[in-house]
């Protein structure tokens, strides 16, 4: 299965998610996804190379440290957008 970066998805949590970005690392494909609503949890994914594409969360402390950095940095126009958006409406009110 394949995200689009900025795609709105629902997961298992019931809780809407932002499509931020993903990255390649070590030929497998992570995404980082942050709340819609709250935007104050994320969540990590490996893509399943087995079940087509299919989603493990990634709870190892030591791959987040290696992977954030990469989705991160690829999730840059995400934050920059949002900011755009904070101060247009700051602006507007």
């Amino acid at each position: 299965m394949n995200f689009n970066i900025e795609e709105i998805i629902t997961l298992d949590d019931g809780r809407e998610y932002i499509v931020a970005s993903h990255a390649i690392y070590e030929n497998d494909k992570y995404y980082f996804f942050i709340d819609y609503e709250t935007n104050n949890k994320i969540k990590y994914f490996k893509e399943d190379k087995e079940t087509l594409g299919a989603l493990i969360e990634v709870k190892n402390h030591d791959l987040i440290i290696k992977i954030a950095p990469l989705l991160v940095k690829n999730a840059s126009h995400i934050f920059k957008e949002v900011l755009k958006q904070l101060r247009s409406e700051e602006l507007n009110s």
